[in-house]
């Protein structure tokens, strides 16, 4: 199919020409020809018309015999159109003469105009005189209807059908770009539903992803909050993560470590470094800090994840406090602290750990401590 077919179930001649701007043109041409005209559509809906003659109107198309006439007529002239002939003149069963033109967007009829009716030479009085006669019609008002019906030669006959062709030709022509217009509209609105879907899709998943993320997750664009989740809003202490749009990103680390976190962010740093955030109500909590710089929205923006270090730090320290040599008396067990001091090992290892300690008497230091009740309860020394 070349890019010039259209699908006639798609548009109508009705979509595709103004039709105030048909009737105007058409309207033109009879009054300076005398000739009436007509557009129709494939269906025989009249869109456009202009001085149709009174012995149509009122006598022809009036009588249930004579418009059978009319229809056979315009069957036959649409008939010749459809073989593909440019325009079709045509005698009708009533005596007047008509021309048929195609009217195409394209390779499309969508319909069709009319010019008529007419007479190409002075009518046979006779003949009018014998058919209203035959069909009832008032004899002197029917011929005053006949005497209006222009006589015209067969040249002003082939200009105008070279004016209506041509006609038709420029309205096709721009039928046919508005069609495409109207196709291309067409596309770029399902173009842009697809991407609005695309990106709502988009918008959800990531929406989703980043709410059940264990990390804050922040967007700043110039070093500016324009997008946080919940998780960030829980971390710093906000009611919500719209809260936190609009803030500087450096107003969230503590403010020993903020010239160090600026010279980060001014320079795009992508890897991962460790520093101490501040929450809305000024405590500090160490932070795991991930950056990468990427496009959202049109916009060159940084996205942030941070991670609460607290637990992790914390797990840390009490492994260190334990591990590695500890010095310990041969004699007593008591441990020696960092300052020097000696302590029990109980009492060092609740101060260091989140142990607590119960007291009671292993098997062996009873019977070395307590003979006599060890004897008694198991009977024996050993």
């Amino acid at each position: 199919m070349s890019e010039n077919n259209i699908n006639s179930s798609d548009y109508t001649i009705n979509e595709l020409v103004d039709i105030s701007d048909l009737q105007k043109l058409i309207l033109t041409f009879s009054n300076l020809t005398g000739l009436g005209t007509a557009v129709l559509d494939l269906n025989g809906k009249v869109l456009a018309a202009s001085q149709w003659q009174e012995i149509c109107l009122y006598f022809h198309r009036k009588n249930s015999q004579t418009a059978l006439r009319c229809r056979e007529s315009d069957t036959i002239l649409a008939g010749k159109i459809e073989d593909g002939r440019k325009y079709n003149l045509y005698k009708c069963k009533n005596g007047l003469v008509d021309v048929s033109v195609p009217f195409y967007v394209g390779d499309l009829h969508l319909g069709n105009i009319f010019i008529g009716q007419f007479l190409l030479e002075s009518p046979d009085i006779s003949f009018f005189m014998e058919q209203a006669e035959e069909f009832g019609f008032d004899k002197d008002a029917y011929i005053n209807a006949l005497n209006k019906v222009p006589v015209v030669d067969e040249k002003t006959i082939e200009n105008a059908i070279t004016f209506i062709t041509t006609l038709t030709s420029i309205l096709g022509n721009t039928a046919l770009n508005r069609k495409k217009l109207f196709e291309l509209n067409r596309e770029l609105e399902q173009r842009v539903q697809d991407r609005t879907s695309e990106l709502s899709y988009t918008n959800e998943r990531l929406r989703v992803l980043s709410e059940v993320s264990f990390e804050g997750i922040l967007l700043s664009e110039n070093g500016i909050i324009i997008e946080a989740n919940d998780r960030a809003a829980e971390m710093f202490h906000f009611n919500n993560s719209f809260e936190m749009t609009g803030i500087k990103m450096v107003n969230f680390v503590a403010p020993e470590f903020r010239d160090e976190v600026s010279a980060k962010i001014m320079e795009g740093y992508e890897k991962p470094y460790e520093t101490m955030a501040v929450r809305r109500d000024g405590t500090q909590i160490p932070v795991e800090i991930n950056a990468k710089m990427f496009t959202y929205k049109n916009r060159k923006v940084r996205g942030t994840s941070i991670r609460d270090l607290s637990e992790k730090k914390s797990a840390e320290n009490e492994i260190q406090t334990l591990r590695g040599i500890l010095p310990i008396c041969s004699f007593c067990k008591k441990i020696r602290d960092d300052k020097g001091y000696w302590e029990q090992v109980e009492t060092y290892i609740e101060k260091h750990s989140d142990a607590d300690f119960t007291h009671g008497i292993c098997p062996e230091c009873f019977k070395l401590h307590y003979p006599n009740e060890y004897k008694k309860i198991f009977g024996q020394d050993d």
